[in-house]
């Protein structure tokens, strides 16, 4: 039990500390993505659209990183549960 907690407060520091990565402007914790869209094509031309998805691809990106933590915590813990219930 005492290994559970020491790992929930280690995930919930390393999601914390995502969280405020992903508040901070300019810090992005993947890479850009390569563009999908053609060379020339409209949505490529409109400036404003253009800035807008950028701003949500980005908006994306950051906010994947504190999902996936998540996830795995998700699953270490429902690991955890099914060794304790085996064990007694």
């Amino acid at each position: 039990m005492k290994h559970l907690k020491t790992v929930l407060v280690a995930l919930t520091a390393m999601l914390s500390a995502a969280v405020a990565d992903a508040q901070t402007p300019g810090v992005s914790p993947q890479p850009d993505l390569p563009s999908t869209q053609m060379p020339g094509s409209p949505s490529e031309t409109t400036g404003a659209g253009n800035r807008s998805q950028k701003a949500l691809e980005r908006e994306n990106r950051e906010l994947r990183q504190p999902n996936e933590i998540l996830r795995k915590a998700s699953a270490y813990f429902a690991v955890a549960e099914l060794d304790r219930r085996s064990k007694t």
